[in-house]
C-alpha cells in the first residue's frame, strides 16, 4: 500500500516544486525572477515580504481583535507607505492589498495573528524604505537591501528602525522570517 501511494504523490510533489519560471523550492529565500518570453514579456514573480508579530511585554497579542490589552490594535487602522524620492507614498488602491495584510491564526495555522508586509522593490534605490504605520502613533521603518542582476532580484538584508533583522549571505535573522515587534 505505501509503494502505491509513493507512486501515486511522488508525481504530483514533483509537479508542484517546478512551474514554468518559477520555483517553490526554497520560497523563503524571496527571490523575485523576470520572465522574457514571448508568452509573457517582462512577467514579474515575486516574494519579497516579511511576517510580523506585535506583542506586549506579558506576550499578549496586539493583533487580536478580543484582546483586552491598552496597547492592543485595530488592524483595519494600519497603513504602509513606501518612500521615494523622500515622499512618503500610501499602498495599494481600494479593493487591492495595500502593501500588507493581516494573517489570522486559522488561516496560518499558527497561535498569533500577524501582519504580511509586502517591501518596496522599487528599482531606482539598492535600499528601499517601507513605513508601517500602525494607526495608533506608532510606526516601524523597514528598510530593505536588494542585490540585482538582470531578471533577478534579490532580498539581501533588513532593518528595522535601523537595527539589522535579517541578513541572508550571513544567515541572520529567525529561520521561519517571522519577526517580533514588542511593544
Amino acid at each position: 500500500m505505501k509503494y502505491f501511494l509513493f507512486i501515486v504523490l511522488f508525481p504530483l510533489l514533483l509537479s508542484t516544486c517546478s512551474q514554468k519560471g518559477k520555483s517553490r523550492l526554497a520560497p523563503n529565500l524571496s527571490v523575485a525572477t523576470r520572465d522574457t518570453t514571448e508568452e509573457e514579456e517582462g512577467g514579474h514573480i515575486t516574494s519579497c515580504h516579511i511576517r510580523v508579530r506585535i506583542l506586549d511585554e506579558y506576550g499578549n497579542d496586539l493583533l487580536d481583535p478580543s484582546s483586552s490589552s491598552p496597547k492592543a490594535i485595530d488592524g483595519s487602522k494600519i497603513k504602509f507607505y513606501y518612500v521615494r524620492g523622500g515622499k512618503e507614498l500610501l499602498c495599494g488602491i481600494e479593493g487591492r492589498p495595500r502593501g500588507g495584510y493581516v494573517i489570522t491564526p486559522e488561516g496560518d495555522a499558527s497561535s498569533y495573528y500577524e501582519i504580511k508586509v509586502f517591501l518596496d522593490i522599487s528599482p531606482e534605490d539598492s535600499i528601499t524604505t517601507t513605513l508601517l504605520d500602525w494607526g495608533d502613533g506608532h510606526r516601524d521603518v523597514f528598510k530593505t537591501y536588494f542585490f540585482r542582476q538582470p531578471g533577478v532580484i534579490i532580498r539581501q538584508k533588513v532593518w528595522l528602525n535601523d537595527s539589522l533583522i535579517l541578513d541572508i549571505p550571513k544567515r541572520y535573522g529567525p529561520k521561519d522570517l517571522i519577526f517580533t515587534i514588542r511593544r
